[in-house]
């Protein structure tokens, strides 16, 4: 009965050291993995990052270039009134100073 409990607790004995070691080895697996996968996730933040960069950068030129077409736009449609104004006003005074030689010599 002695040898067979002297077994008994030699059994217990190793499968409580199985145990230990399984439950380290989990630790362990858990670990790695919780830092694979914080690197995972930083790594897609990273390229999440840089890619909204390349995106905003995009934007801006787009924007920008669409802000220069409408400016030219602008200064075109400008100078139109201008030139127009210019030969209105020029138009007036001709027509005055028609009205006038007409009051004078007429």
């Amino acid at each position: 009965m002695g040898d067979l409990t002297k077994s008994l607790l030699n059994l217990d004995e190793q499968a409580s050291s199985i145990v230990k070691s399984a439950e380290d080895s989990a630790s362990q697996i858990i670990e790695e993995a919780n830092k694979n996968y914080s690197r995972i996730i930083n790594s897609y933040i990273e390229k999440a990052e840089k890619e909204k960069e390349k995106l905003s950068e995009k934007i801006r030129q787009e924007v920008e270039k669409y802000r220069k077409e409408k400016e030219s736009e602008l200064e075109k449609i400008i100078s139109g009134f201008e030139k127009l104004s210019k030969e209105n006003r020029e138009k007036f005074i001709e027509k005055i100073f028609e009205d006038l030689r007409g009051r004078i010599c007429g």
